[in-house]
């Protein structure tokens, strides 16, 4: 009989009848003295790990090297039997391309025309650090220390060189702008924090291989943005799971699942709750594990919104109260005292009678008046039978996981989408268990970052006779760089950050903001459109040229730390982020601190890996990691992210009423239209939802200007269906208008079916200079949300805009 054969063993026969070929018959060949003495120069080969400049797939590379030049690239050994060999094209250009482009900034230079136009004189190492201390004292003394500021974003995740900006500030008391919310990733990790405690919780993608019956993907594009990943996804479908993606476009993902859930943007929260509605209408949810492991039963006060305490009832200790199988109040349940999750109670406290209602009770109760599977379809354009088809499949076909996208996280409220999709996953019992589970980014970073005695506190406050604040939200460092609230900031060093083409209103940042600072330095790899505005421009190495290497974790992608070495040395005069900083402490006679834990990347890992308290650290075996460049953390395989069920929240369980978010009337999962929804008045005059995808041929704006890629993809379109071109007498290849009353920018028309009518699409990621006028950026907002900033900070609603197109 004949065995079929499964994708991956296809594959991985294919790749062995290739080296067999390629070795032909194994006959071998003598070489002869002539050909000896004529070789070229030996090729060395040095394994490297991809992927620092925040792709998540971080894959191992063998990179060849002849003479000091990069002549070849190809996937390396991950040092485990699980995590496949992968590789793309974005890995391979920024090898082949980017490490020698024509728009790498080679010496340190001085802006010696207006800012933006790009005159510049190229200073030494000494100068450009002379006038960098000597710009950032006199500010100092004119404002206070907390006027000079960093910002960075994720261009670099190497465990140094990723901090080294931060510690530089440090070294001179001044602020740190955070990046969270002006990545515009933040709402995603609020939505996991707000009921569980942590960000944490992606389960291993075997995990999902091994035995889910049911993947949703909630705006996230796999094969796009986790590409080396896909494959897993394929695995399972060939074993018989079902994928049902939910998103506004046709993406690659998309293109892969068995289903195309077309919801209508920033309503995925409600189609969330209007499968909850219809699981629990039909009894459908785990009452057992809701009971157990959530505060569904814990009473609330109706006069404050607060979890009712055996305090208010005047009795001793801080648990919470439940009611009894009989309707009595009694403490917090354990596994010997069964509860009511439906019910009510009226509590005597300070002499006045409060009703109290059980958690669960408001919150099917919300439900049920709101979140009807018809309630949901005519807030998400998708039918009531899909709904509850969706509703049955996830509660009783599984076992069930979810996969949630920053796509679907970048409107106003974006927190709802991964918040709700996490409370679907818990009250069918589905948080901490196999082959379920809610996922975003989780895994070694996490596990790398944040377990150090303090954090990474005691490696960047090495300076500790200065005061260093807290960082400052991204949207009240812009604020106050426009108006001195709540100070005024007035010198800005950014790093890692392509401001120019990943900021918030682009045209307006530069004009009311930038323009606002007395002193502005870049360090960066490219001459990109915000270096320009720079007074004094840096060259940073690429990640292969960086002396001494770095660490490189996973994310949710795997469950390794690889060791980033150098592959060749820097070019022309650039140096590192940790040298930089290393250059800057020596001209502010601050060596002493920047080398507290040692002088190089390398005694600075070992301090790290010696005081990293975590488990999965300390059990690693760092030998293998020095030697091989590649170890796996000592995690569980597969990974189950919070199998133990300790939820790091108030209460030790995980939540499906938040109490604190009662003056935002979030207190229970909800959904709450976009603040540029296509059914507000504003959409009267600008009618179509504009969105900014992450692109498939680049990470962010890195790879835009390399000619393999150009080839690819030779500049930004903008995706519109075919019915709205229609309406405005456009054509595909039509150079258009996008606009709004906040700016405009001209892109070339790509008229397909891909799309939602009503909705557009420009790739993010492009520069300025790249489109025939303006910047996409140009018509988002950075909106402050109340409820986001009460929690952190507020996240950028990167696809929440309306605009309107017309012929350029």
């Amino acid at each position: 009989m004949n065995q079929p054969f499964s994708r991956r063993k296809f594959v991985a026969l294919s790749s062995a009848a290739a080296v067999t070929a390629a070795l032909g018959s194994g006959c071998t060949l003598q070489k002869t003295e002539e050909e000896v003495k004529t070789e070229e120069p030996k090729t060395s080969v040095v394994r490297f790990a991809c992927g620092q400049w925040n792709c998540t797939g971080t894959c191992g590379q063998n990179v060849y090297v002849k003479d000091g030049s990069i002549t070849k690239v190809e996937p390396a050994d991950m040092g485990d039997d699980y995590y496949q060999r992968n590789i793309c094209l974005k890995g391979i250009t920024y090898a082949m391309q980017q490490v020698t482009s024509a728009d790498r900034i080679k010496y340190p230079m001085r802006r010696v025309g207006e800012r933006g136009a790009g005159d510049w004189e190229r200073i030494s190492w000494d100068e450009a650090m002379t006038e960098i201390v000597d710009k950032f004292n006199k500010v100092k003394e004119e404002y206070g220390p907390k006027s000079v500021a960093g910002v960075q974003m994720t261009g670099n995740l190497s465990i140094i060189a990723y901090n080294a900006p931060q510690r530089m500030m440090n070294l001179v008391g001044g602020t740190w702008i955070s990046f969270i919310g002006l990545m515009s990733d933040g709402a995603q990790a609020y939505g996991f924090m707000i009921p569980l405690g942590t960000s944490d919780v992606a389960n291993g993608w075997d995990d999902m291989l091994d035995g889910s019956n049911f993947l949703i993907t909630v705006g996230q594009n796999i094969p796009a943005v986790k590409n080396g990943y896909m494959r897993y996804v394929l695995d399972a479908q060939e074993r018989g799971m079902y994928y049902a993606a939910f998103d506004p476009r046709f993406s690659r993902g998309v293109s892969k699942a068995d289903e195309w859930v077309l919801v209508r943007p920033g309503t995925d929260p409600a189609l969330l709750l209007g499968m909850m509605q219809h699981i629990i209408a039909n009894n459908w949810h785990d009452e057992k594990y809701l009971k157990a492991y959530t505060n569904a039963p814990f009473l609330i006060r109706s006069d404050s919104g607060m979890m009712l305490k055996q305090t208010d009832l005047g009795n001793t200790g801080e648990a919470y109260v439940v009611l009894n199988a009989t309707g009595d109040a009694t403490a917090e349940p354990s596994a010997d005292v069964d509860c009511t999750l439906y019910g009510e109670y009226t509590a005597t406290i300070d002499g006045a009678q409060v009703k109290c209602s059980t958690a669960w009770k408001l919150f099917v109760d919300s439900l049920n008046s709101t979140y009807t599977p018809e309630q949901a379809a005519d807030i998400t354009e998708i039918s009531a039978d899909k709904i509850k088809d969706l509703a049955d499949r996830y509660a009783n076909k599984g076992p069930s996981t979810i996969r949630v996208g920053q796509g679907s996280t970048r409107y106003y409220n974006g927190h709802l989408s991964p918040l709700n999709a996490v409370v679907l996953a818990l009250i069918c019992g589905n948080i901490g268990t196999k082959h379920a589970g809610v996922s975003w980014e989780s895994g070694s970073f996490d596990i790398f970052g944040g377990n150090l005695p303090t954090g990474w506190d005691e490696w960047i406050k090495v300076n500790t006779k200065v005061e260093i604040p807290d960082q400052i939200p991204g949207d009240v460092g812009f604020e106050a760089i426009r108006t001195g609230n709540p100070y005024p900031i007035k010198a800005l060093w950014i790093s890692q950050y392509g401001i120019g083409s990943q900021a918030p209103e682009t045209e307006n940042l530069f004009e009311s903001t930038l323009s606002k600072l007395d002193f502005i330095v870049v360090s960066d790899t490219l001459m990109n459109y915000g270096a320009k505005f720079a007074d004094i421009v840096l060259p940073v190495v690429s990640y292969y040229e960086c002396p001494t290497g770095d660490m490189v974790c996973g994310y949710d992608a795997h469950k390794l730390l690889q060791r980033s070495q150098q592959v060749i040395p820097p070019l022309w005069e650039a140096k590192s982020d940790w040298d930089i900083g290393r250059a800057f402490a020596d001209k502010l006679g601050l060596l002493d601190l920047w080398d507290k834990y040692g002088s190089t990347v390398e005694e600075n890992m070992e301090w790290s890996l010696a005081n990293n308290t975590a488990p999965e650290i300390q059990a690693t075996d760092w030998t293998e990691w020095r030697e091989k460049g590649v170890s796996r953390l000592n995690m569980k395989q597969p990974w189950v992210a919070l199998e133990d069920k300790n939820f790091p929240t108030s209460t030790g369980r995980a939540h499906i009423y938040f109490e604190e978010f009662v003056e935002f009337d979030q207190q229970l999962p909800c959904h709450s239209e976009p603040i540029e929804s296509n059914r507000t008045e504003l959409a009267q005059k600008y009618p179509l939802t504009f969105m900014t995808a992450h692109p498939y041929f680049s990470t962010h704006g890195q790879n835009v200007t390399l000619p393999w890629i150009r080839e690819f993809v030779p500049e930004p379109t903008l995706d519109m269906n075919p019915i709205d071109a229609s309406a405005r007498g456009l054509k595909d290849g039509d150079m258009v208008r996008v606009f709004n009353d906040r700016g405009s920018f001209k892109v070339k028309l790509y008229v397909n079916e891909g799309i939602k009518p009503g909705c557009l699409n420009n790739y993010q990621g492009w520069w300025p200079e790249h489109y025939a006028e303006g910047h996409h950026g140009n018509v988002t907002h950075y909106k402050v949300n109340p409820m986001q900033a009460s929690f952190y900070e507020s996240n950028w609603a990167a696809c929440d805009n309306l605009v309107e197109v017309e012929k350029a």
